[in-house]
């Protein structure tokens, strides 16, 4: 009488509930970090406000977590969380989506057996039952460190060609270069 299957008719929507996020929390090789919406609109990492977070990225990295869909659904007595990586997952997120919901998902890389991608990613949601099968891509753009969401823009602008010498300090060490001509030079490497 169908002609479709069951699987052809369910939501690709990971998140059934589309609502507004707040907060998301993540950890993702070894690192752990919280992002905040704050009444202004603007998100920041809680307890590192110092740090500007990359609007582009930001915007990228939320319209991806709101808008994640399933490729493939896999369901009954093959869903079974160790046999997909989900036991030791390669991301955990804690997705906030206003008046108190928060979604935990849970991403796993596997070995793909065929196929042009090498791995293939799994995911589960709480309170769902079932193990979904995602796209390569969308899997791999919710991946993110902390840095790679802060804003590198430099707060000024230099013409380089005009500059004479540069010191850079990371983690309490310094580097000095100074330029001789149209040559750079290290001139310094110490603990600032």
């Amino acid at each position: 009488v169908f002609s479709k299957s069951a699987d052809s008719m369910r939501s690709r929507d990971l998140f059934r509930k589309k609502a507004a996020l707040d907060s998301v929390a993540v950890n993702f090789q070894g690192s752990s970090y919280t992002l905040l919406k704050q009444e202004s609109g603007e998100w920041q990492i809680a307890g590192d406000e110092s740090f500007e977070l990359d609007p582009s990225a930001m915007g990228s990295f939320l319209r991806q977590i709101s808008g994640l869909r399933v490729e493939a659904f896999v369901d009954g007595a093959k869903a079974k969380a160790r046999d997909f990586g989900l036991e030791q997952p390669e991301l955990e997120m804690v997705v906030g989506m206003g008046e108190g919901v928060k979604h935990e998902l849970l991403v796993s890389k596997t070995a793909a057996q065929t196929g042009e991608d090498k791995f293939k990613y799994f995911a589960s949601v709480s309170g769902a039952d079932s193990i979904y099968q995602l796209n390569s891509a969308a899997a791999k753009a919710l991946m993110k460190t902390k840095t790679s969401l802060l804003n590198k823009a430099l707060p000024f602008r230099f013409d380089l060609t005009e500059a004479k010498s540069l010191e850079y300090w990371q983690e309490g060490k310094s580097l000095a270069l100074e330029k001789e001509l149209s040559d750079w030079k290290l001139t310094g490497s110490h603990k600032a």
